[in-house]
């Protein structure tokens, strides 16, 4: 019998995803590295209120943390109701199928898989003269600086905060899974990876993050869910 491909996944996952590795050799260890909690800020919110009843404002989504945190919001009971009318502007995969379910009224002016890509498709449209950026307490600074320096207006609303949890690995695994920089920066500041080791990204950008802290092989997924992450370790190892 072949030994068993042990896997360390930095994200909760599914069982039922956790059994399909299972059922071709593949051990799935899942730690947290990080955790993800609303912050949204008093001084945000009559600006937010305001904003939901502009048609047509300028709207931009990088994470699908901040589409679940502001449709939470607009949906509470102290805020005015209604759909907002507006057009978006965000990263694609995950991230775009959660605007498109929580937003459905509003227009999908344009997505791109990472944050350079899509500051590009925001200058490409003349139209735009400000948007309105909901992320989290950490972000890259990619959309905001491109886009000023183009003389676009950066509203930024922090609205959920993205909190380290670092855990100490003493096990050995033959693949390590991240899904975003933030679980990148947690788990490498209490570990390192031995090099002929294979780390397997959810996207350009998180790749990114993986190759400024090893050398090691990185395999980035087709597509950013985690439907297909594991499916990249399950092709990777058969």
């Amino acid at each position: 019998m072949p030994l068993m491909i042990k896997i360390l996944c930095t994200r909760t996952i599914s069982n039922e995803l956790i059994q399909q590795a299972a059922s071709k050799n593949i051990m799935i260890d899942v730690k947290d590295f990080i955790t993800v909690k609303p912050r949204m800020q008093e001084k945000d919110i009559p600006f937010i209120q305001h904003l939901i009843s502009r048609k047509e404002a300028a709207v931009i989504f990088t994470s699908k943390h901040a589409v679940h945190t502001l449709a939470e919001f607009i949906s509470g009971e102290n805020v005015h109701k209604g759909f907002p009318q507006w057009n978006i502007y965000t990263i694609s995969h995950i991230t775009l199928k959660s605007v498109s379910l929580l937003f459905p009224h509003s227009v999908i002016q344009g997505d791109a898989g990472n944050a350079g890509g899509l500051a590009k498709k925001i200058i490409e449209d003349k139209t735009v003269r400000e948007v309105n950026f909901f992320c989290g307490n950490i972000r890259r600074d990619t959309i905001p600086d491109t886009l000023k320096r183009h003389g676009i207006r950066v509203n930024e609303f922090i609205i959920y905060e993205t909190i380290p949890v670092p855990h100490f690995i003493i096990e050995a695994y033959d693949g390590y899974v991240f899904f975003s920089p933030s679980a990148v920066e947690s788990f490498f500041s209490a570990n390192e990876i031995q090099k002929q080791k294979t780390c397997f990204a959810i996207g350009e950008t998180t790749a990114s993050a993986v190759k400024d802290k090893a050398d090691n092989k990185i395999i980035i997924a087709k597509e950013q869910d985690a439907a297909n992450m594991i499916a990249s370790v399950i092709n990777f190892y058969q």
